[in-house]
């Protein structure tokens, strides 16, 4: 077992159910007993409360992933991305090579511009363009693009590479393709008069009268993804906190390496319809915590958890999935009866199945 916990956020559980009773954690983290419910009898069987149709949309939404939905994870930084990318550093790049020789004027205005190439490389990636001149990309904030100076970092693939000076002081943008030390390869439309793109050698220094100001940089899935599985709830692990975390999105797995989690592989699987699971997120210390218990879900949302609806849905029959809690409330899901048995030797508390998988 590469981590010993499960969940996501600074430190794991703040509030937690035992078997033998509840735990409910207090304004300054100490737990409190509660009454009335018996998460051992509980989970996995507790009938489904009726909703309306309204609140069960507005829970569903929740698990949508649009720009800047994704809870924060501490110890790591935001990523920007954009709704639904789930474009590569591969597919950026083969897009990118793909226009040499083209004379891109995505806009119609002043025919092509190296700002043309890199709207549509913008409307590629997210389906929406950047806009501005090129001196522009050093002062304004890009949906799906985190703005970086050369002192922030050095350029990478798929990067959109921004200068400043040149022709009235519009600057001037290209797209990364390679990277040697201080040194890189983009491509660039409207150099030298030039209306195509074409491939040129860069550096991170000045060049005639041009001055390399740094980078703007897409949100882009590892080329190393992780591979798609049907029906598959994949685990993920956070070394900065010791968190792990649990998510049938494929595309939320992606993101989440990506902006440094580390990929475990599938940790048990869902089903199309069965039992289902339900995703509470505390927003005081980013944890999150997976039941099937109904009761349970409400009473961490009365705490001020928030409801970010049903992640998944457990198959009916199958596997079991152990809940396992140490000391410290830190919570982990498992098919794998040793590593639970390791964890109590440890220590560890059993709290029995949680659901199948």
């Amino acid at each position: 077992m590469s981590g010993n916990v499960l969940g996501r956020g600074a430190k794991c559980l703040l509030a937690a159910l035992l078997v033998c009773g509840a735990i409910q954690v207090g304004a300054n983290g100490s737990a409190e007993s509660l009454s009335g419910i018996n998460v051992n009898q509980d989970l996995g069987s507790a009938e489904i409360e009726k909703r309306s149709a309204t609140d069960d949309a507005a829970a569903s939404e929740d698990l949508q992933l649009e720009s800047g939905r994704l809870p924060a994870v501490e110890g790591v930084p935001p990523l920007a991305r954009a709704r639904n990318n789930n474009k590569t550093i591969q597919q950026a790049l083969i897009w990118a090579n793909n226009q040499k020789g083209r004379a891109l004027d995505v806009d119609g205005f002043y025919g092509a511009q190296c700002v043309d190439l890199t709207m549509a490389y913008s409307e590629f990636l997210f389906g929406r363009r950047t806009f501005g001149n090129a001196v522009d990309y050093t002062r304004r904030d890009f949906s799906g693009f985190t703005r970086l100076s050369k002192s922030q970092t050095k350029p990478k693939p798929g990067d959109i590479a921004v200068w400043t000076g040149g022709a009235e002081n519009y600057g001037h943008v290209g797209i990364v393709i390679a990277v040697s030390g201080e040194s890189f390869t983009s491509l660039e439309q409207n150099v030298a008069g030039n209306p195509k793109v074409q491939q040129m050698s860069r550096h991170t220094g000045s060049m005639a009268d041009i001055a390399f100001w740094g980078v703007q940089r897409p949100a882009l899935l590892p080329d190393s993804s992780i591979p798609a599985v049907a029906g598959a709830v994949y685990r993920l692990y956070n070394s900065q906190n010791g968190d792990h975390f649990f998510t049938a999105n494929h595309y939320e797995a992606e993101s989440l390496r990506t902006a440094g989690l580390q990929y475990e592989g599938v940790g048990f699987f869902s089903a199309n319809n069965g039992t289902p699971i339900f995703r509470c997120y505390n927003p005081k210390s980013g944890e999150h915590l997976y039941s099937a218990n109904v009761a349970e879900r409400y009473h961490l949302i009365r705490l001020g958890w928030k409801d970010e609806g049903v992640g998944w849905f457990a198959p009916n029959g199958g596997i079991n999935v152990y809940r396992v809690m140490n000391p410290k409330g830190f919570h982990l899901w498992t098919t794998n009866l040793s590593e639970v048995n390791r964890l109590i030797s440890a220590g560890w508390i059993k709290e029995g199945v949680a659901f199948k998988g």
